[in-house]
Parts: C-alpha cells; sequence; structure tokens
C-alpha cells in the first residue's frame, strides 16, 4: 500500500477548490488500496469526502503562515504517514525529496508581462512575488509537472527551462458531466479566435 499526500491547502475556493472537490469525487468512488491524505484548507468543508483510506487533514492558517507550513509541518506529515508519493494541487512546490507531481495552474508566473503585476496593491504583489520566488527555487523538484492548456505547458517550459511537463485539461466541475443543464451563450463563432 502506498500513502500519497494530496496537498489542497490552498483550495479555499474558485478553481483550486473545483480540482479538488472533482479529484476527491473521483477517488471516494474507487476502491483503491492506495491511503491518501489530504491537507485542506481548516475553513473549508471537505469532511465529506472522508473514508477508510482517505485521510482529511485541515490545516488552519494565513497566508503568513504558509512558510511554516510548507517548511515545518508538512514535513511531519509527510514523515508521519510515509508518504511515497506527493500530489501537489497548491501553488507552491513542496520544498521536499519526495517525488511530487505538481500541478500548475498560477497564471502570474508564467505572465510576467502581464498589466495585472502593475494594478496589484503593494501588499498582494510582495506576495505573490514571494510565491514566484519559491517556485524558482524548487522548480527542479518535481518529477512531472501537469499543465491545464498547451498554451501554459509552452510558456511554463520556456518560463522555467523544463522539459516534464504534460496536458491534463481540467473540467470545470464533475456534475455537467452527470446530466446537468445545458447551457447554451450564444457565442458568435466567427469572432473566436484561438490564442497561443
Amino acid at each position: 500500500m502506498n500513502s500519497i499526500l494530496v496537498n489542497g491547502i490552498s483550495a479555499k475556493w474558485g478553481g483550486g477548490k473545483s480540482i479538488l472537490v472533482n479529484f476527491l469525487s473521483l477517488l471516494n468512488n474507487t476502491n483503491k488500496d492506495d491511503q491518501f491524505i489530504v491537507v485542506v484548507p481548516a475553513n473549508a468543508d471537505y469532511c465529506a469526502y472522508a473514508k477508510k483510506n482517505i485521510i482529511i487533514l485541515p490545516v488552519k492558517g494565513s497566508s503568513l503562515s504558509l512558510c511554516r507550513y510548507y517548511f515545518f509541518t508538512i514535513r511531519r506529515i509527510i514523515k508521519k504517514y510515509n508518504v511515497s508519493l506527493i500530489f501537489n494541487l497548491s501553488d507552491i512546490i513542496v520544498p521536499v525529496s519526495t517525488k511530487q507531481l505538481y500541478l500548475f495552474d498560477w497564471p502570474y508566473a508564467i505572465y510576467p508581462e502581464s498589466i495585472v503585476w502593475k494594478r496589484m496593491g503593494r501588499k498582494e504583489w510582495l506576495f505573490r512575488k514571494l510565491k514566484l520566488f519559491l517556485i524558482k527555487r524548487f522548480i527542479h523538484l518535481p518529477v512531472l509537472f501537469i499543465a491545464q492548456t498547451k498554451v501554459s505547458e509552452v510558456r511554463l517550459k520556456k518560463r522555467f527551462s523544463i522539459e516534464n511537463v504534460e496536458v491534463v485539461p481540467n473540467a470545470v466541475s464533475l456534475d455537467n458531466l452527470t446530466g446537468g443543464i445545458h447551457k447554451d451563450f450564444y457565442l458568435p463563432s466567427k469572432q473566436l479566435n484561438s490564442c497561443t
């Protein structure tokens, strides 16, 4: 039996939460022998996904305590559960030698020329620059990077000089696959352009 850590510490809302909920929903419907330790933010409700081989670990913390989490707390979790693989769904690479798959979904890191960097407040800019510094510092650790689009794969490879990137598109929600409401937004197909 393998012990796999799923790092979902930043999955509080939006896309990160959607990805983690989809993953846990699929995982909950499989009969894997492996043990999954899923780290989640304490203020988000993920306890419904716990079962015999899925341990949900809510971790309290603020943006400022993330450094303590990444450099101390997560190491204790890895040791306690004898983790052999990390599936990292958070923005920051886990700074450990344990084999790690890193789902990259943070566009700020691959669009340094974006005007959004100039529109941020000082605190937000500093926090995002710190995350970017940590990504660059530990970019050599993941054995595989997962990008959600071909464009992000190309930018990720170019920006960080890495090769081990695979594209795995993310569904918006599994609910859409189970007979949910179909919505047609009547977008003019002739006016849509692809961006690369």
